[in-house]
């Protein structure tokens, strides 16, 4: 099985991205291949108020690394440690929040608040990779 993963993240003053704060400087260095890996496991899932849900990692005894996105803010635990914000960049219909992860990975959760804290029901998709005989 083979992960390829591509980050272009560029930061700019102004919309032409003349004025850059960040950006890779290599080219080579954004694209990533990892050979190797034998499992994957992803889902689409659903969180409601006041609830954490425990993502399924499927056969992947140990997994590697994770893509998550989601429709709403929330909160992502990783491996039962401290909640991690997930925040969407803006709040218009569609937007979504994404992390992503190259990471030992024992437990995956997704955490939402209640109404009052300012939990919404979000819905979101998954996928976690890794090698079980790792």
């Amino acid at each position: 099985m083979r992960i390829k993963h591509y980050l272009d993240l560029q930061i700019g003053n102004d919309s032409d991205m003349k004025d850059m704060l960040f950006g890779p400087t290599d080219e080579t260095l954004q694209e990533v291949i990892i050979d190797g890996y034998t499992k994957m496991a992803a889902g689409v899932f659903s969180v409601p108020l006041e609830t954490t849900k425990e993502l399924s990692l499927g056969d992947v005894a140990a997994v590697k690394g994770f893509y998550l996105e989601v429709d709403q803010d929330c909160s992502v635990k990783i491996n039962s440690g401290t909640a991690i914000p997930v925040k969407r960049g803006n709040t218009t219909s569609g937007s979504l929040a994404k992390i992503f992860m190259e990471v030992a990975l024992t437990k995956l959760e997704v955490v939402v608040a209640s109404a009052g804290s300012g939990g919404v029901a979000t819905n979101g998709n998954y996928c976690v990779w890794g090698d079980p005989s790792a």
